[in-house]
């Protein structure tokens, strides 16, 4: 009886040295309701149960601490978790902090697992902001030509600290190297076997410098390059070509797998990322636009005339839009942004209020 009872002390002594206490974080955000605080809690717990593979009933959770903003009011967030855990739970308010993110609930959960586990916290709707590091989420914000999503975009990715990718940038730098290939004069001058060969063996980098975005092809700095009249010109008619649309959207896609990003383009939200939670429609008058546009050209030393800038926007819309592969249009649920008349700061907060603000949607 006594060496059973070694044997077993012993075992509950490797048990323990075998084993850590694991905290694991999440945040979500939820509206004013009691609802909609409870069940937002609820499925918080459970999204992180699931990450982090705790269904197992030998799985120990420990303590569940729960905060919520002082913007919450209609119930404890702590009610949520009736009937989910039977273990010890903290709830408390979170103090305030200006420009914080509001209505939203963090959880940490604290489980007993074997050495070695790696947590997997979870970050939902708005509250991905929160660690754009460990979500990796993308901002779409779509539009056509001038209606100030690019500039939108920059002080957005300022705001929230991601990289804002010019997906337009990537369509120049093809045209680029397409151009440097002697593979477009005029036209594009290759087979799509050939372009496809060409196109593998591109390599298209953005990095952010001095709080701007640099572009590199092939290690090299071709920043200022693709903006030249030339290659503006080769953008325009190459980037109707289904490879080359592939071949961007797969540099876009590995990405976004390695970090949080905001592209503004014509297609984001429809084709590259139709997925992505937070959706913008970037839209202004083509008055407006024209305005803009002539204001740009003046300080490069052009002076156009305002009617054929609002001819050419016109004939732009319509080809954008029209054209067969990936039209320009707003997808279903993409939130509309007028830029006419505002402030860029003034829809940069209209932007952020919107992303903050959006709930997570179970499945």
């Amino acid at each position: 009886m006594l060496d059973y009872k070694l044997s077993m002390d012993k075992i509950v002594e490797n048990t323990k040295e075998n084993t850590v206490l694991l905290s694991i974080r999440g945040a979500t955000v939820c509206d004013n309701t009691a609802k909609s605080i409870q069940s937002s809690t609820e499925q918080l717990y459970k999204a992180i149960i699931e990450a982090n593979n705790l269904n197992d009933k030998n799985v120990n959770v420990t303590a569940v601490f729960v905060s919520m903003t002082k913007d919450l009011t209609a119930s404890f967030a702590a009610a949520g978790l009736r009937g989910l855990c039977d273990c010890a739970i903290f709830s408390s308010s979170e103090p305030e902090i200006e420009k914080s993110l509001p209505f939203c609930i963090r959880l940490l959960v604290q489980v007993n697992v074997a050495k070695g586990t790696k947590a997997q916290h979870i970050y939902q709707g708005g509250a991905k902001t929160l660690r754009p590091d460990i979500s990796k989420f993308v901002i779409a914000l779509d539009g056509p030509s001038g209606s100030g999503k690019s500039s939108l975009a920059r002080l957005v990715s300022q705001n929230l600290g991601i990289m804002h990718l010019d997906s337009g940038a990537l369509f120049r730098s093809v045209a680029v190297k397409l151009i440097e290939c002697g593979f477009y004069k005029d036209k594009l001058l290759v087979d799509d076997e050939r372009l496809t060969s060409v196109l593998q063996a591109t390599n298209i980098v953005t990095k952010c410098k001095d709080g701007l975005q640099r572009i590199f092809l092939d290690d090299k700095d071709i920043s200022s390059i693709i903006r030249q009249h030339e290659v503006s010109k080769a953008t325009s008619d190459i980037a109707i070509n289904t490879a080359i649309r592939e071949y961007v959207k797969t540099v876009q896609y590995k990405m976004a797998c390695t970090q949080s990003l905001i592209v503004d383009g014509r297609d984001i939200g429809t084709v590259v990322f139709p997925n992505t939670e937070f959706k913008f429609f970037v839209v202004a008058s083509i008055q407006e636009r024209a305005i803009r546009r002539q204001r740009e050209l003046k300080r490069k030393g052009h002076d156009i005339d305002l009617n054929s800038l609002i001819s050419d926007i016109q004939k732009r819309d319509f080809n954008d839009s029209n054209r067969e592969v990936a039209p320009l249009k707003q997808a279903r649920d993409a939130i509309l942004i007028d830029t006419t008349s505002k402030k860029l700061e003034q829809s940069s907060f209209e932007v952020l209020q919107h992303i903050y603000s959006t709930k997570h949607n179970s499945v």
